[in-house]
C-alpha cells in the first residue's frame, strides 16, 4: 500500500484517508509505495527494466451519469465493468443538502476537493466532518446524508466491490517536490491532477506524461519494481493518489 511519502515534513504532503458526494463537469491507477521524498532526493534514474501500462485521461474521456437516486450527476472518470461495476472513479459537485445513492455490497473513500467541506450523517445518529482534502472511507450501504458546510462542494471518490477490491486514498500536496514511488505487482493506481499541473516519468516509457488540472494518469498491470516520479510544477500543485487492491 502506500506508504509515504517521505519527504521533510509528511503532515504537510500527506493526508491519509480516514475510516470509520459526486463534480460537475470543471476546468480540472492501485496501490504504489512512495520511497523517495523531495526534488534534490529523485537523482537515482527510473529503472526501464519493467513497463507499467500507462496512459493519460483528460476531461473529454470522462463522461457524465446522473446519480443513482436522480439528485444530481456525476462526472465519470474511469470505470471496470458495466452497470454493476466492480469499481469506478468519479467526481461531482454537491450544491445542496441531501442522502447519497446506495451502492450495496461496495466500499467507498471520498475526499472533497474544492469548497468548506461535508458533514455526513449515517444512521443511529453518528456524524463526520469531511475537511477539504482530507480522504474519508465509509460503507456504501446504508448511505449517509450530507450536509454542505458554508457553501457548495465539489468531490472526488473511488466506489468499489467489497468482495474484489480494497481501495484507498490520499491527498498529496506535491507543490515543486518530485517524488518517486514503487508498484507493487498486479495493482491499479490513478493519479488525479488539482490546483496546478503535475510531470509523471512511469518506468517502461520514453516520454513524461504532461498532466494539466483534472486529467488523470492510469497504471496498471504493473509488475513489481515499476515506478513512477510524480513532480509538481507550482507551489499550487495537488494531487489524489488512488489505489485499487486486489482483495
Amino acid at each position: 500500500m502506500l506508504r509515504g511519502p517521505r519527504p521533510a515534513s509528511t503532515s504537510s504532503v500527506c493526508a491519509p484517508a480516514r475510516t470509520s458526494v459526486e463534480l460537475p463537469p470543471l476546468p480540472l491507477e492501485r496501490v504504489w509505495r512512495c520511497t523517495l521524498g523531495v526534488a534534490g532526493a529523485c537523482r537515482r534514474p527510473l529503472r526501464f527494466e519493467f513497463v507499467a501500462r500507462a496512459r493519460k485521461l483528460t476531461l473529454e474521456d470522462y463522461a457524465a451519469q446522473p446519480w443513482r437516486n436522480g439528485r444530481g450527476r456525476t462526472l465519470e472518470i474511469a470505470r471496470a465493468g458495466g452497470v454493476d461495476f466492480e469499481w469506478r472513479v468519479s467526481a461531482a459537485g454537491v450544491a445542496e443538502d441531501g442522502p447519497f445513492s446506495a451502492f450495496d455490497g461496495c466500499e467507498r473513500v471520498l475526499v472533497v476537493t474544492a469548497g468548506n467541506g461535508l458533514v455526513l450523517e449515517f444512521a443511529g445518529g453518528r456524524r463526520e466532518r469531511l475537511r477539504p482534502l482530507e480522504p474519508f472511507a465509509f460503507a456504501g450501504a446504508p448511505p449517509p446524508s450530507a450536509r454542505l458546510v458554508r457553501g457548495p462542494v465539489e468531490d472526488l471518490g473511488v466506489i468499489a466491490r467489497s468482495a474484489s477490491w480494497r481501495p484507498s486514498m490520499q491527498a498529496l500536496r506535491l507543490g515543486r517536490r518530485a517524488l518517486r514511488c514503487e508498484l507493487s505487482a498486479g495493482e491499479l493506481a490513478l493519479v488525479h491532477a488539482l490546483g496546478a499541473g503535475l510531470r509523471a516519468r512511469v518506468s517502461g516509457e520514453e516520454e513524461p506524461f504532461e498532466c494539466a488540472p483534472r486529467d488523470t494518469l492510469v497504471l496498471e498491470q504493473a509488475r513489481a519494481g515499476d515506478e513512477v516520479e510524480l513532480t509538481g510544477q507550482s507551489d499550487a500543485s495537488i494531487c489524489v493518489w488512488i489505489a485499487l487492491k486486489p482483495a
